[in-house]
């Protein structure tokens, strides 16, 4: 027992310098980046690297693209965004702004397919809904039809090909579902979602 105990307590003071004690991503750059622009870095106006808030990048595809989120003031709420990578590792684009939907500004992506179409949720009204971005679309999200008008739905997933999306989304008693969206043509989804069983 005590060299149980003793192990975990060297794994611990090993692991925690590596946690870090919050505050903003001080990574450096990554390698082989077109203007030094890293996945926590973006670029303003006038053309200078500066970091952001905090960002998350959660999914890439074989075309190299990168999509996640990112907080671009303190306090502000999150933008989903999309970076191109070359085959070093290295931004060579700042990132694009994946728009929420109108007249809201809560956006994440959560996947993408390889053709460059992302999902995840944008804000709608005081709702949070499922979202596609198809690829080449300047980051106008669509919105993915309801299980029920009133809850709120979350696309986490896409197939290679965008013909399936998964995700959750609350059913008429508000209580979360996983659930399968099914294209009726490439990129475009009109049906509700499929509730995927479950058993007990």
């Amino acid at each position: 027992m005590k060299t149980i105990k003793k192990s975990l307590g060297i794994l611990f003071a090993l692991i925690l310098p590596l946690a870090g004690c919050g505050g903003g991503d001080s990574s450096p750059p990554l390698a082989g980046g077109g203007a030094g622009v890293s996945l926590g870095q973006t670029v303003n106006a006038a053309g200078t690297v500066v970091d952001l808030n905090f960002s998350s990048a959660v999914d890439v595809n074989d075309l190299n693209q990168v999509i996640g989120y990112a907080e671009l003031t303190p306090g502000a709420p999150f933008v989903a965004a999309l970076w191109n990578v070359d085959v070093n590792g290295g931004v060579v684009t700042t990132a694009q702004r994946l728009a929420p939907i109108a007249g809201n500004d809560f956006s994440a992506a959560f996947a993408l397919d390889e053709t460059g179409n992302a999902v995840g949720q944008s804000g709608a009204g005081t709702r949070l809904v499922a979202v596609l971005w198809a690829a080449g679309s300047g980051g106008a999200p669509t919105q993915l039809p309801d299980l029920t008008a009133a809850g709120n739905s979350k696309a986490l997933g896409i197939s290679p090909d965008g013909s399936f999306i998964v995700g959750e989304a609350e059913d008429a008693t508000l209580r979360t579902r996983g659930v399968l969206w099914v294209a009726a043509a490439p990129g475009v989804f009109t049906a509700p979602p499929v509730v995927l069983p479950f058993t007990v």
